[in-house]
Parts: C-alpha cells; structure tokens; sequence
C-alpha cells in the first residue's frame, strides 16, 4: 500500500472544501484489475452519486475508502485526513452502509443499535429513539432481526448511520428492497442530510433516485472513471424532447417542420410525436411553442410531455460495450469535483 509521502502525497490537492478526494487508486486481486488509476474529488455539503454497469468497482470504491480493503496503489482523504491511517479519528464522522447491511439475528433491532452505539460513544446512544423513528423502525424496534424483511433490514441500516450524526453519509444500494413509502423517507432523508450542508455518497442501480438526491456524479467502467461532473452539465450536453398525442399525426409533422425549437420531428407508433429540440433549447418552453403552433393549424392536442435529458441516457451511452471515452468529460478539469 503507497503511503502519503512522496508521489502519493504531491496527487493530492489538499484542498479544504472537499469531503473525499482519491487520486489514482487502484485495486488488483492477483492479475484482475478492479480499479485503474481512479481519481476522485467529492466537495463538502454535496449529495454525491456512484453509477456503473455490475462489476465496474463501485462498491470495491467505497469498501477501499472505509478501509475494508486494502488498496495496491494510490492516495486518499476524508475530510483532508489519509486514510486509512487517520481512519479510527475519523469513524465518529462516517455513518456508511456498504453490501447488505449485517446485524445479529437473535436480537431486537434497538439491541443492535445499543451494541453500536456502546463502541461509537459520543453520545450516540442518546440518539437510537431518532434513528428508529426517522429511519421508519418505530414500530419494529422491539421486533427480532431475524423476523425482518429485506427492506427492514435496509431500514436499520440506514438507523445505524444515524446514531453516529455523520457529516458523511455513505450508502450503497441501501433502496433494495424498500417499499414505496421506505423509498420516500430515504430520498427525504438523503436531501434533509444534504441540505444541513453535509455530505452524501449514494451508490446505486436506481439512476432516477440518484438524479433526485445528488448534484454530482461518478461513473465508472470497468474499474476507470468515465466521466466525473455536475448532473446538470450532462443534462446541458444531452438531447431534450417533447413527445405529444394529437388527431392528426400527418399534419402535426407538417407544421412542426417549420417550428425552430424543433431540429426534427418523427411518429412512433408507442409513444405518438417524438420532437428532438435544437441544442439549448428548454422542453418546457419548446413545449409551449409547440403546442401554441398545432393549435394554431387546428391541431388539437391531448398530450404534450416535455423531457429534460435523463443521466439513465448519459450512462447508457457511456457505459455501452465499444463506447469511447476519448472525448469523455471524465478528463475535463472543469468537471473534476469542482
């Protein structure tokens, strides 16, 4: 493992408005490379996504930055601390669920916090009735973890983070197996956490969830970081749409051939028009023109949906097998955690 002297200490900036930041880590078990040369910079007060195909690195990432493994080259810091080093300093600052959260089955869900709370100190003990409640476990507290659902045990999870009052919150696919409501009050969670000007590392599968809790995100694949940056700059380089139902397709493409906003216009016969708008323009008010437009033309009109350009595209087109990343933003300085 590289120390913090030498070349491994000059890769890192230092800098006193980031949370985390990882210069050229990489990770090998025997020949397989599971992280090549990953630089990472994540601000303070940020929520912070971690996306990539199954298998690209994230959750080797995250288990590397918590010390759970060791890494075979490279330079970290948390709060401008190394780690691993500075790690047991640190803890009292991390709440993080990596993998499928583990606890003892034979007790209750509050026993667990206790036991967690007794090695944490800090006062986190006085903190479990919270937890409980805001992670959505009043109720089961008492309840032993062994009759609890998937979801529940995410739940508890997300309760153990909590009793430590993190500056830094890490979870990794901590959505599986949620229900609806359980999906809410973690998104509510995630931004009120955000919003106290602390910071969040989400992991996961779900790119809307992502796109609502965090500003930021990384993208790996196959163990490199392919693009690294504000979610708004991807929804600035993506294409916007408006897709709209109407009574007369034929003569709807006819008007919209003439429309500015509008660089093309094509029936599908899933999803009616499909208006791909010009570079800049906004769906919101492309949509307006379009439909003041059709109206005009005697056009009438039962659906118009505008659509910003979606990360779940972005990653998709990053991450396709044969996908260049020569002209990735990844290598941008603009867009390294800045």
């Amino acid at each position: 493992m590289e120390s913090f002297e030498g070349a491994a200490q000059s890769s890192l900036s230092g800098e006193s408005h980031l949370a985390v930041e990882v210069a050229g880590l990489t990770k090998r078990f025997g020949r397989r490379t599971v992280l090549s040369d990953v630089s990472v910079a994540i601000p303070r007060g940020v929520g912070f996504g971690i996306l990539g195909p199954n298998g690209a690195g994230k959750t080797t990432l995250l288990r590397t930055l918590l010390g759970l493994v060791r890494y075979s080259s490279g330079a970290m810091r948390i709060f401008g601390q190394p780690v691993p080093s500075e790690l047991p300093a640190l803890f009292r600052r991390i709440g993080a669920v990596v993998d499928e959260p583990g606890f003892l089955p034979h007790i209750t869900g509050r026993q667990n916090l206790e036991m967690l709370a007794a090695a944490r100190g800090d006062g986190a003990s006085k903190r479990i009735d919270y937890a409980l409640e805001r992670a959505g476990l009043g109720a089961n507290s008492d309840q032993k973890v062994a009759h609890y659902s998937t979801g529940m045990r995410q739940r508890l999870g997300v309760a153990s983070c909590l009793i430590a009052d993190p500056d830094l919150l890490i979870l990794d696919e901590s959505m599986n197996g949620l229900d609806p409501a359980g999906m809410q009050n973690l998104r509510t969670l995630m931004r009120e956490h955000v919003a106290s000007s602390r910071t969040l590392i989400f992991c996961s599968h779900l790119l809307d969830e992502v796109e609502r809790a965090c500003e930021m995100v990384a993208i790996l694949d196959k163990g490199k970081v392919v693009f690294q940056g504000p979610i708004a700059q991807i929804r600035g380089q993506g294409t916007a749409l408006v897709k709209i139902g109407c009574d007369d397709e034929r003569r709807a493409l006819s008007v919209l051939a003439s429309v500015p906003c509008a660089t093309e216009a094509r029936f599908d016969h899933h999803e009616g028009i499909i208006v791909v708008l010009r570079a800049g323009c906004d769906p919101v008010h492309s949509a307006v023109e379009i439909n003041r437009s059709l109206l005009g033309a005697g056009v009438a009109v039962h659906l118009i949906a505008p659509e910003r350009p979606r990360l779940e595209d972005w990653f998709i087109e990053l991450t396709r097998p044969g996908a260049s990343t020569d002209s990735s933003p990844a290598s941008s300085p603009e867009v390294r955690g800045r």
